[in-house]
């Protein structure tokens, strides 16, 4: 196995793996088999985004790798799995975001974002994005634990219900505070009436006993 940092689209470079390698029954090593593999070997930033099976690999005169000549991935590197068209607006948002961010054509409902070779750092960016698109705050660790389109726009409701908790919570402190003001207002009239020893036994008794807010 060949792995090469590649440039495609400027700005946005990727690990992609070139292989001419077989699995155990003879067959073909697929992408989802190869970065599964490699997943629990490496750590995230340094295991490819796509995998290219090679029938040989290209060589230049003297015999060594010719690095110019291996081939751009095509769809069939990443691990994609069987297609599923994303359902409804939510999924069609999330899959138009997840295929811009990972510079691919088009993502299933059911499609893992690692295995379409995103890593954390690309699921702050799909985070940013959910937060402007939809309003609504996610932990990255939601890219982890629902890695799919159809996973992730499940949270979307629960994410919905506690900013709408949190926006109530928040008014109804307002208002509470607004309702306290008149009380502090008053407290501070009559301290700017008392004399000094006044404010002086204040302090030493407490102004709690005798001006309650």
């Amino acid at each position: 196995m060949v792995v090469v940092a590649r440039e495609d689209v400027p700005g946005e470079k990727r690990l992609v793996a070139y292989y001419t390698a077989s699995n155990a029954h003879g067959k073909p090593t697929g992408a989802g088999e190869l970065r599964s593999h490699l997943s629990g070997t490496l750590p995230d930033h340094m295991v490819p985004a796509a995998y290219a099976r090679m029938e040989r690999m290209p060589l230049t005169a003297n015999g060594k790798l010719d690095r110019k000549a291996l081939p751009m991935p095509e769809g069939d590197a990443f691990g994609v799995r069987g297609y599923e068209a994303p359902q409804g607006e939510t999924e069609t948002r999330l899959a138009e975001i997840w295929a811009d961010v990972l510079k691919i054509d088009r993502v299933g409902r059911n499609d893992n974002f690692f295995e379409l070779g995103g890593h954390s750092l690309l699921a702050m960016q799909v985070m940013a994005r959910v937060r402007h698109i939809f309003n609504l705050e996610l932990p990255v660790r939601s890219m982890f634990e629902k890695p799919t389109i159809a996973g992730l726009a499940g949270e979307l409701p629960r994410a919905q219900a506690l900013a709408f908790k949190t926006r109530t919570s928040i008014a109804q402190h307002r208002s509470s505070s607004a309702a306290a003001s008149p009380n502090r207002k008053a407290l501070l009239a009559q301290l700017d009436n008392l004399s000094a020893t006044e404010l002086q036994n204040l302090l030493q008794h407490g102004l709690d006993e005798k001006y309650p807010a």
